[in-house]
């Protein structure tokens, strides 16, 4: 549990580069380059400059090789889902239990893919606390205010639920460590056994949502008596770094389009 990093937020002592640009400018971008891979990240070539990309992102975004790493990793049992349905189905999606060459290495690829999508979202969760994405989605649901949507208590639910995708996972840590200390938890014990305790309700699954509801209850009541949600909501404005980067990252994508059209 304490490995899973997937939607959590690394905060820096000495924010990064990537730490500093604009939350909403790095949920455009991570969109941008998840529809190019999905678009045109169909070979070998494309797959590489688009690693190199990652590679230029992760540099520039501190000390957050480790975590992008588990973050990949936690979705391992979706890597094998993935590839077995593609070897097996194919891009025809008719089931055969014989493949070649060319459905192995098309499924290589599909799950691939699928790791650089996660890989270029754990980025943006990675260097943007939840209240900044929480913030930078309320910004795009904001023109439904002209069809009399109550845009404010969207965006304060959001905020609530993907502040509490991480708390998650830290208190279901906490639980596990309090039941080793009781001694009802054996580390040696098979997986199988450690998934019957998980799911079970009165020694895991029902402390840990009374302990998340009783943390979701406390922010939603704090941000609802506030004069102005919309101050709750408030996320600061793009400027020419955000500008840049974001245009900067735009040309690497289109580049890569351009390369493999050219060869």
């Amino acid at each position: 549990m304490n490995r899973f990093y997937f939607g959590r937020y690394i905060q820096q002592e000495n924010p990064s580069f990537i730490h500093l640009i604009n939350p909403l400018v790095k949920l455009i971008v991570t969109a941008f380059i998840s529809g190019a891979l999905f678009y045109f990240g169909k070979n070998i070539l494309s797959f590489s400059l688009f690693t190199l990309l990652l590679v230029i992102l992760t540099f520039f975004s501190g000390k957050i090789f480790i975590p992008l790493f588990y973050a990949v990793k936690s979705f391992k049992v979706l890597y094998i889902f993935i590839f077995i349905t593609v070897l097996f189905f194919g891009e025809q999606g008719s089931f055969s239990i014989y493949f070649k060459k060319d459905d192995l290495i098309c499924a290589l690829l599909g799950v691939y893919q699928f790791m650089l999508l996660v890989a270029f979202s754990s980025i943006l969760s990675l260097t943007s606390s939840p209240s900044e994405i929480a913030k930078s989605l309320y910004i795009f649901i904001k023109p439904l205010k002209i069809f009399k949507v109550n845009v404010q208590n969207i965006g304060l639910s959001m905020l609530i639920a993907i502040r509490f995708i991480p708390l998650l996972f830290e208190e279901a840590s906490k639980i596990i460590t309090a039941q080793k200390l009781r001694g009802e938890w054996v580390s040696q014990v098979t997986f199988k056994e450690k998934l019957k305790f998980i799911f079970n309700l009165d020694s895991f699954i029902i402390p840990l949502f009374v302990r998340v509801f009783h943390y979701a209850e406390q922010l939603s009541i704090t941000a609802l008596y506030r004069q102005n949600i919309s101050k709750v909501l408030y996320l600061e404005k793009i400027n020419i770094k955000d500008i840049l980067f974001l245009l900067m990252c735009i040309t690497f994508v289109w580049g890569i389009y351009a390369g493999i059209k050219i060869l």
